[in-house]
C-alpha cells in the first residue's frame, strides 16, 4: 500500500490492518514512543477518523473511559507530547494545530495522507450502499437491489484492502477492540455479498478469490462452503473434493468439532458425482500415490490410523504375523508432562520425537500425534525380542536433536497377536 510522492505531494501511508506500520513516500519510518502510549493512542485516532476529525470529548472518552472528566489536562499534555513528535519527525511544523476548536485533527498542507482503513470503508460502504463512518456503532444492513458495476469494482477492491484485524496489538484497548469488530462485521458482508453477486452471474473465478482469501484470515465453515459452491459450479470436481477432503480433516484435528449439515450436503453431492464419473483408473492410481519419499513409517491424522488399525486388526486373523500397538510419550527429566504455557517448547520437542518416531519406523509401519506429548505406533511384523532394539533407536536419535537431552521419552507397549485379543504390557 505505501505511495511514494506525487505531484509534489509527499505521501504518508498508513497500515493499520493486520500489522501497524507508516511509510512516508514509500519509506518506511518509525515515531519515537511506544505504540501503547496515551500520544501514539491519540496519533492513530487522528488518522483513523480524518479530514472529519474527532470532538474532544469523545477523545476523552476513548483514551480515559470513566476518567474523562478528570483529565483534560493530561489530555493537553499529550497533545503537545504528540506535537513535538511530530514536528521532529517533519510532519508538522510550530504554527500547526491538532486542536481546531475542540477537534482533533491532523491535516498537514502537502500531504497525501493514505489509510488503508479509511480505504477499506469508504470502498464497503458505497459497494453495500450504506451510511459511512458517521456512527461505527451501527451494522450495515444487507439489503440490496440491483448492483452496478462501480459496486461489483468496489466489492472486489473492499476485499482485496482488508489484510486482516486492525490493530490487533492494540486489542486490549477497548476503543481499538470496537473498531476491529467494526471493520471485519464490514468485511464479512462485502465477502456474502460478492458470494451471492458474482454467484449469480456465473463468475466464480472472483468468487474464489474472495473466500480464499477470507478462509485464509478465518478459517470459518461458510467461507469454506463458498469455495466449494464455487468449484462446484466451474465443474472443477476433484479439486472440491480434495478442499472438502482437507477442511474435513482441519475441523477433526485441529477444531475439534463436527461438521455441519451444509458443510456435510456439499460433501455428499462432490461425493457423488466423483464416484458416478468414468475416471481413468491410471488417474486414480495417480492421486492415491503417497506424496513425498516413502522411507520410514506412513505418518498419518488420529481418524487414518484407526480406520489402518482396523483393518489390519481384521487381516491378522487370516495371517501369522504379529503386530505391536507403540505409544511414545515425552516429559521433562522430572518426570513432569510439559506445560501448556510452554507450548512453543512443546512443540519443538514434539517435532523431534516425531521425526525419531518416523525415521525409526519400518514402511509398513504407521504413526499419528495422539496427545500433546504423545505418538502413537502400529508395528507391523513385529515380535516381542524386536521391542527393545526398536525403541532404543528411537530414543538415541531423539537425543541427537539439539536440546533434548533435558526430556525423557516413555514407551508403552500392546503386542497384538493373530487370533487373540491384545493383551497390555507397559515398560
Amino acid at each position: 500500500m505505501a505511495g511514494t510522492k506525487n505531484s509534489g505531494k509527499n505521501v504518508l501511508s498508513v497500515h493499520m490492518m493486520g500489522d501497524f506500520w507508516i511509510a512516508l513516500n514509500g519509506e518506511r519510518m518509525k515515531l519515537p514512543g511506544s505504540m501503547f502510549s496515551k500520544t501514539m493512542n491519540l496519533f492513530i485516532l487522528m488518522l483513523l477518523y480524518g479530514e472529519e476529525g474527532i470532538p474532544r470529548r469523545k477523545v476523552l472518552e476513548l483514551l480515559y473511559g470513566e476518567e474523562a472528566d478528570n483529565d483534560s489536562g493530561r489530555l493537553r499534555v499529550v497533545a503537545f507530547r504528540l506535537k513535538r513528535q511530530l514536528i521532529a519527525a517533519g510532519l508538522m511544523t510550530k504554527d500547526d494545530q491538532l486542536n481546531d476548536k475542540g477537534v482533533f485533527r491532523w491535516m498537514p498542507e502537502g500531504m497525501d495522507i493514505q489509510v488503508d482503513a479509511r480505504m477499506f470503508e469508504l470502498a464497503a460502504v458505497r459497494a453495500l450502499k450504506t451510511q459511512g463512518s458517521g456512527n461505527r456503532q451501527e451494522r450495515h444492513g444487507n439489503s440490496r437491489g440491483p448492483v452496478s458495476e462501480e459496486q461489483k469494482k468496489l466489492l472486489l477492491e473492499a476485499c482485496h484492502l482488508y489484510e486482516g484485524e486492525l490493530l490487533t496489538d492494540l486489542t486490549s484497548e477497548l476503543w481499538a477492540a470496537e473498531n476491529q469488530i467494526y471493520y471485519q462485521e464490514l468485511y464479512f458482508q462485502c465477502v456474502r455479498t460478492s458470494m451471492q453477486v458474482f454467484s449469480e452471474e456465473g463468475q466464480y473465478d472472483k468468487v474464489l478469490t474472495v473466500v480464499r482469501k477470507a478462509a485464509h484470515l478465518y478459517p470459518y465453515e461458510e467461507w469454506y462452503i463458498g469455495e466449494l459452491d464455487a468449484l462446484m459450479g466451474m465443474g472443477h470436481w476433484k479439486e472440491a473434493h480434495e478442499v472438502a477432503e482437507q477442511f474435513m480433516r482441519f475441523l477433526a484435528d485441529e477444531m475439534g468439532i463436527r461438521p455441519s449439515k451444509e458443510l456435510m450436503g456439499r460433501v455428499r453431492k462432490i461425493n457423488a458425482k466423483i464416484k458416478g464419473s468414468s475416471r481413468d483408473l491410471a488417474e486414480i492410481r495417480d492421486e492415491l500415490k503417497e506424496p513425498g519419499g516413502i522411507a520410514g513409517g506412513l505418518c498419518c491424522d488420529y481418524l487414518a490410523f484407526a480406520w489402518i488399525y482396523r483393518y489390519e486388526m481384521r487381516r491378522l486373523n487370516r495371517t501369522d504375523q504379529p503386530h505391536c500397538l507403540m505409544l511414545c510419550s515425552v516429559t521433562k527429566k522430572s518426570g513432569q508432562i510439559i506445560p501448556e504455557e510452554e507450548d512453543g517448547i512443546l512443540e519443538q520437542v514434539m517435532s523431534c520425537l516425531g521425526e525419531a518416531v518416523g525415521s525409526c519406523l519400518q514402511r509398513t509401519d504407521i504413526y499419528t500425534r495422539y496427545q500433546k506429548n504423545q505418538y502413537l505406533a502400529l508395528l507391523a511384523g513385529a515380535r516381542q525380542e524386536d521391542y527393545g532394539r526398536i525403541f532404543s533407536r528411537i530414543e538415541s536419535r531423539f537425543r541427537n536433536c539439539p536440546g533434548m537431552r533435558r526430556y525423557q521419552v516413555h514407551f508403552f507397549h500392546s503386542p497384538v497377536l493373530p487370533g487373540e485379543e491384545s493383551q497390555g504390557r507397559t515398560e
